[in-house]
Formats: structure tokens, sequence, C-alpha cells
């Protein structure tokens, strides 16, 4: 299983602190307005991600998620690009 925790700030392009929500939030929110994926699975992960949670993912899981990420209409380039790094981390480990 890969444990994921979004209950971390964005950093900007220059590594610092970026204002608003952390990155779990910032996903919640995409998750709860998105129209891709099994819309039970999608909510349950958005709450997770709202309290902070750590989320526990098997493999396939984690390609749904990531995959949800990278085709995400609501969610800009800097947005995956961190989140997908994160999973990344996660994912190795980190």
């Amino acid at each position: 299983m890969i444990e994921l925790n979004l209950k971390k700030p964005f950093l900007d392009l220059d590594g610092n602190v970026s204002e608003g929500d952390d990155m779990g939030k910032v996903l919640a929110r995409a998750l709860m307005i998105g129209n891709e994926g099994d819309p039970c699975q999608m909510m349950d992960w958005a709450l997770f991600f709202h309290r902070g949670e750590t989320v526990q993912l098997d493999s396939s899981g984690f390609d749904k998620l990531k995959g949800y990420i990278e085709n995400s209409k609501s969610l800009v380039n800097f947005a995956k690009g961190r989140l997908l790094q994160e999973m990344k981390a996660a994912k190795n480990g980190d």
C-alpha cells in the first residue's frame, strides 16, 4: 500500500510556501467538482484529503488518482505537477 498525505503547502517557483489551501484541499475540491471516475470513490478520497488524513492506495487506486490528476480540467499544470511529484515521492517511500 502507498500512503499519501497531502496536508502540505504548495511551494511556488522560488520554493516559498504559496498562500492559500494546502495540496489536499485543492485536490479535494477538484475531485468533488469533477465528472470523471467512480463518484463514490472520488467523494471518499475528497473527504480524506480535505480533512488532511493519510490515504492508503493500492497500485490500482494510485494509478486511478494519478490519471485523474493528469487529465483533470479543473487543475492547472502547476497544481498537477506538484501533486504528481508528491505522489511519486509517496510511491518511492520518500
